[in-house]
């Protein structure tokens, strides 16, 4: 029994999982071992229970939240433009974490799957330079770095 993603798109709770927060709530919550929740990180298939305790530091924090900083921001308009400034600036760099996340990690992974099969073929025939001389890219390897001889391109 477990929540899986299928690989199609990314969640909130998939890539707050990944971050670690998985290992955190199997080892304190449910005891379980750090091995089986780092492959659950790997396979991204995580448990229902996990998914419960994510959800309910959700309502934790809700609450929370509401008592704290809606009573603050009724007792002075500087304390909620405060407020209202700190959210601002969380979500421009959670915003940018999350771009760069999905312009850098996510799409070089989905490039590498594409391309494995070719890797792969580099990898097996080393110094051969049958697939760099296929790609254009003269004396260098497929990554673009001279061969080991230390010939100029």
């Amino acid at each position: 029994m477990g929540l899986k993603n299928g690989g199609k798109f990314d969640t909130v709770f998939h890539s707050t999982m990944r971050d670690g927060l998985c290992v955190k709530i199997g080892s304190i919550v449910w005891k379980r071992p750090v091995q089986l929740s780092i492959e659950q990180t790997k396979t991204n298939e995580f448990e229902t229970r996990d998914f419960v305790i994510y959800c309910a530091g959700h309502v934790i924090s809700f609450f929370t939240s509401m008592v704290i900083l809606a009573y603050s921001c009724t007792l002075s308009s500087y304390v909620h433009g405060s407020i209202l400034g700190i959210c601002t600036v969380i979500c421009i760099w959670r915003g940018a974490r999350r771009y760069t996340y999905y312009s850098t990690e996510m799409y070089s992974i989905l490039i590498r799957k594409h391309f494995a099969d070719e890797l792969n073929l580099d990898a097996l025939t080393p110094g051969s330079g049958a697939a760099s001389s296929k790609k254009g890219f003269g004396n260098n390897d497929v990554t673009g770095n001279a061969e080991k001889n230390n010939t100029q391109v």
